[in-house]
């Protein structure tokens, strides 16, 4: 869809390898947080909230923005 659209690709950010998002994806990046035991999927959701802050964060650098906005 993302390249329909015409975007140049797409990331997942996902705790699971095999997954459909992963499958369809042109990048992944891999949470690894390990297998969930109940319904909410706790770990997974905040290792990707992490991933994706980390993600914005070396964007942010690579742009040129204040590091400072990191610790507001």
């Amino acid at each position: 869809l993302s390249k329909e659209l015409g975007y140049l690709g797409s990331l997942a950010i996902c705790n699971v390898p095999g997954s459909s998002l992963v499958r369809e994806s042109d990048l992944a990046l891999m949470t690894n947080a390990g297998t969930e035991i109940g319904v909410a999927s706790t770990k997974a959701f905040t290792t990707q909230l992490t991933v994706l802050l980390m993600l914005v964060a070396k964007l942010s650098r690579l742009k040129g923005l204040d590091a400072s906005i990191e610790h507001d």
